[in-house]
């Protein structure tokens, strides 16, 4: 099996997991956040039944941003994620804040999205030489053993959690819930990405 990365804009945000309280301002950007996105989803499909809604997240995320940059920068000011960084690196720090704590909401409430993830999922298989349908218990035993013995030339923990999330998409294929989720909480657990996050919400409710 080749292991080669998947690396776009959306899929690669990680930010740490942190238990704090959000501002009114940052629960307002989120639900907007949330509401906006899955609308430029359903927009990109109504004007291109066949487009891949996955390519299209960062073009949405853009728009958003641009759109509703007033309540952005309210939102902003009034937390505490990136204080002490620049201007620039602390809005970035936010943006991806903001989009990897809406991302189970996204799957739960948006149906586009969930096409989206489930976009991704069959992307995913395929870096990790997996055709989704073909997918079998001994395949996946003998990526993930393959796997092992590759880890130590793969110091790069991004790398390594993403390689997590594939075999976790391989192990869906296979049939084996408990696995995949065994595998996207090992990635989640090493770096936090949104593809994991949202991957592992979107089979929770399946």
């Amino acid at each position: 099996m080749k292991f080669r990365f998947l690396l776009s804009l959306f899929c690669c945000f990680s930010i740490v997991f942190a238990l704090r309280a959000q501002t009114a301002k940052v629960k307002e950007m989120q639900q907007v956040f949330v509401a906006d996105f899955c609308e430029c989803l359903e927009e990109k499909l109504s004007l291109d039944p066949k487009i891949i809604l996955y390519n299209q997240s960062e073009t949405c995320i853009r728009g958003i941003l641009a759109k509703r940059a007033e309540l952005f920068m309210e939102a902003l000011v009034s937390d505490t994620v990136g204080a002490g960084l620049p201007d620039y690196e602390r809005g970035r720090a936010f943006g991806k804040y903001l989009i990897i704590n809406t991302i189970e909401d996204l799957v739960v409430k948006c149906a586009y999205y969930r096409q989206a993830m489930q976009e991704l999922k069959v992307m995913l298989a395929r870096q990790g030489g997996v055709e989704p349908g073909t997918a079998t218990r001994e395949r996946v035993q003998k990526a993930v053993a393959e796997l092992h013995t590759r880890e130590v030339e793969v110091p790069d923990v991004k790398q390594r959690a993403m390689m997590y999330c594939i075999l976790a998409v391989a192990w869906e294929f296979a049939g084996d819930k408990i696995e995949a989720m065994a595998w996207y909480e090992k990635s989640l657990k090493l770096h936090p990405t949104t593809a994991a996050k949202g991957l592992l919400k979107l089979l929770q409710i399946s």
